[in-house]
């Protein structure tokens, strides 16, 4: 994770995620005024390791708490949520 804000994040994944190819949706707030995360990916489980989520938050992002989900990248199955909690800077 990459932000110079404090941020707080919540992943909650099935236990396919790691040999499926996933995509992180656009992570949204339920402010429309807030734009939305959209530097989010999950790269496959490797070599017995866990999934490895890559997250940039722009420092001038607001503080807020915004969420998405993750889905197969073949077949658009749900494959779990994300949270992020950003903080005042």
């Amino acid at each position: 994770m990459l932000s110079s804000l404090p941020t707080e994040v919540s992943l909650d994944l099935d236990p396919s995620v790691g040999a499926r190819p996933a995509t992180v949706q656009a992570l949204r707030s339920t402010d429309p005024s807030k734009p939305s995360l959209t530097d989010v990916t999950l790269e496959r489980a490797r070599d017995g390791e866990p999934p490895r989520l890559t997250l940039r938050v722009p420092p001038a992002q607001p503080a807020g708490v915004y969420s998405g989900v993750v889905v197969d990248a073949e077949n658009s199955r749900l494959l779990g949520t994300l949270r992020v909690r950003i903080g005042e800077g």
